[in-house]
């Protein structure tokens, strides 16, 4: 793998002003947005649904672009589908600096949780299995 170059001291100083910026744009699309990583190099970010009404991540991903200046005439975000429904962007930033942005689409329908038994009373779950965890 190549060495990644940057010529940056601390990468972490350039990011660090992008966060409040893309966190408050994420909340008000119904995420809560967190930094994952060292921003040694990249600054890694995941985006999780928060609210009932948060948006597709398409939409979300238009909204963070928008937040940081970037127009599509920038340049597309590459676009990676990952494991567990995640979908990731790769923002090339320049000077060799980037964003690489996770969201989590955000899931309409839960599944019907059963109601708990009474403490100390045996129970079954919906679909019959004993609901007591056995050590």
């Amino acid at each position: 793998m190549a060495e990644r170059k940057h010529w940056f001291r601390n990468a972490a100083a350039c990011y660090v002003w992008m966060v409040p910026l893309l966190g408050e744009r994420a909340r008000s699309h119904g995420y809560a947005l967190a930094v994952h990583g060292s921003m040694q190099f990249d600054l890694d970010l995941v985006c999780i649904p928060w609210t009932d009404d948060a948006v597709e991540p398409e939409v979300l991903i238009t909204a963070l672009r928008s937040s940081i200046g970037w127009t599509d005439r920038d340049g597309p975000w590459s676009r990676e589908e990952k494991p567990h429904g995640r979908i990731a962007w790769i923002v090339p930033l320049g000077v060799g600096l980037a964003l690489d942005i996770s969201v989590l689409p955000p899931v309409r329908q839960c599944p019907q949780q059963t109601p708990a038994t009474s403490a100390g009373q045996q129970g079954e779950t919906a679909n019959g299995t004993d609901s007591h965890v056995h050590h």
